[in-house]
């Protein structure tokens, strides 16, 4: 069926010198909640790689995510536009993408855990996983499975356009300068033979969210998030 059974065992005491217990079983309908884990590629130091997991309501009636808990805030950063939607009510069968990014300072190995807050009732205990466990590695390697550490490169971002202010490593170099969203997905992307030491790039208008700056010089890659504030 699609219920849930909750068990109680209650023991009862006669004057039988051996105590016996009976069962008693109920049936429920709730919402359960099962989140996945990412395991990040070895990552440069100072650079940024994002990832999706996902929350599933695999129960039989709807939840909401009320909030979330997790320690280290600065290596692990949740999409902004994902807590800016809580609460945010999961139907019977839905699942719910969340961006999570690695932005490593130092050479290190990294673990931390998500929790998941939710409007499920403790007393039914359905929580299967309601919780998203991050492993990561950082490296100063430059086969790292991420963009090279940009000098002094920094970016500001509006609805309708992308300033960049360049380090002299820069100036005078033909540039590719391209914008992704969370997924990976191409947002924007321009071509600049002579480059200014800033630049001010016309764009479509997108939505509020974070997104994913790539320089290319060279050959070489230089990356930076910036956000759209709603």
């Amino acid at each position: 069926t699609d219920t849930l059974q909750r068990q109680t065992t209650i023991t009862v005491t006669t004057t039988c010198p051996t105590p016996f217990a009976y069962s008693l079983i109920g049936k429920a309908k709730t919402g359960i909640i099962d989140a996945t884990d990412i395991a990040f590629s070895s990552t440069l130091i100072k650079t940024v790689q994002c990832k999706q997991l996902s929350i599933k309501n695999i129960g039989t009636t709807p939840f909401a995510i009320t909030g979330y808990t997790h320690s280290d805030t600065s290596n692990f950063s949740i999409d902004p536009k994902f807590i800016s939607s809580l609460p945010l009510q999961l139907l019977v069968g839905m699942t719910v993408p969340v961006n999570v990014c690695f932005n490593p300072a130092t050479e290190n190995t990294f673990t931390d855990t998500i929790h998941w807050l939710t409007d499920i009732p403790d007393l039914y205990h359905t929580k299967i996983k309601s919780f998203s466990q991050l492993t990561a590695k950082s490296s100063t390697q430059q086969n790292a499975v991420a963009e090279t550490d940009a000098p002094l490169f920094s970016a500001q971002i509006n609805h309708t356009s992308l300033s960049i202010l360049l380090p002299p490593e820069l100036f005078n170099q033909k540039l590719s300068i391209e914008l992704f969203d969370l997924l990976g997905r191409s947002i924007h992307s321009w071509n600049n033979n002579s480059p200014e030491h800033s630049l001010t790039l016309a764009i479509a208008t997108i939505s509020s969210g974070t997104y994913l700056v790539r320089v290319t010089a060279e050959g070489k890659h230089y990356s930076k998030l910036v956000i759209v504030a709603p």
